[in-house]
């Protein structure tokens, strides 16, 4: 089920590798990169627009 909502998720970022990596750790794994929470607060960085995204690649993360 974590490999269906990664590809979902690589969908969502458009193959983006830095939005990718930055959600990812590795790229290669089905593992995030940190806590949710912590990926949220971090997110704070980019743009509104990929904010959004990060959320809703929570959301999916998540099955919220």
């Amino acid at each position: 089920m974590k490999i269906q909502k990664k590809i979902i998720i690589f969908h969502l970022f458009d193959f983006d590798q830095r939005m990718t990596a930055f959600f990812f750790d590795p790229v290669d794994s089905v593992k995030l990169r940190e806590q949710p929470a912590h990926l949220l607060f971090d997110s704070w960085e980019f743009a509104t627009e990929k904010q959004i995204l990060v959320r809703a690649a929570l959301d999916i993360w998540s099955s919220s």
